[in-house]
C-alpha cells in the first residue's frame, strides 16, 4: 500500500475516533431524537390524524426546523468551539449542507434503491456516507476556524514527538 494511502486510511481512522467526531456524532442522534419527538408531540397535539398529509407535513417542518436550529447552535459551541464573528456566512453554510444533504443523498438513495440494494440496506450506506461527508463539511468548511489549532491536534502532534 502506498504511503499517500496509508496516510489517508489514518486519516480517516484518527477522524472518526476523535473526540470532535464523538460530540458531532452524539448532537445529529440528539437533533433526531429531538425532531422525532417534536413531531410525534405536534401531530399528537394537534390530534392530527394519517390521513392530513398537508398537516403532517407542516408539522414535520416545524420539528425539523427546530431540530436545524438545535444541531447548528450545539455543533457550533460545543462540538467545533467557533470563534466566528459572522454567524449568518456560517448558519448559511450550514444551511447549505444540509440542502446538499437532501439533494445529493436522496438522489444516492434513489439510485442505489432502484438499482442495487434493497431498501433497508441503501439507507444504511447511504447514511453512513452522509454522516462522514456532513462530519467534513463542518470540520472543515462550515466551522474551519483557520486562526485556531485545535487541542487534539497539539495533542497529537505531542504524541507523536513534533511538539515540545
Amino acid at each position: 500500500m502506498s504511503d499517500k494511502v496509508k496516510n489517508l486510511t489514518r486519516f480517516g481512522i484518527d477522524t472518526l475516533r476523535s473526540k470532535q467526531f464523538q460530540k458531532f456524532f452524539i448532537i445529529g442522534i440528539s437533533a433526531f431524537i429531538l425532531d422525532f419527538a417534536l413531531l410525534s408531540l405536534v401531530i399528537l397535539l394537534f390530534s392530527i390524524p394519517p390521513e392530513e398529509h398537508l398537516k403532517q407535513t407542516l408539522a414535520n417542518l416545524f420539528s425539523s426546523g427546530v431540530a436545524i436550529v438545535f444541531n447548528y447552535t450545539i455543533q457550533r459551541y460545543w462540538t467545533f468551539e467557533s470563534k466566528n464573528t459572522n454567524v449568518a456566512s456560517e448558519a448559511g453554510k450550514f444551511l447549505g449542507v444540509h440542502a446538499f444533504n437532501l439533494v445529493v443523498y436522496q438522489s444516492i438513495l434513489f439510485t442505489a434503491i432502484n438499482y442495487f440494494f434493497p431498501a433497508w440496506l441503501a439507507k444504511i450506506l447511504v447514511t453512513g456516507m452522509q454522516i462522514i461527508s456532513s462530519f467534513l463539511l463542518y470540520k472543515f468548511f462550515v466551522f474551519n476556524n483557520k486562526d485556531k489549532v485545535s487541542d487534539e491536534v497539539v495533542a497529537e502532534a505531542a504524541v507523536q514527538g513534533e511538539v515540545n
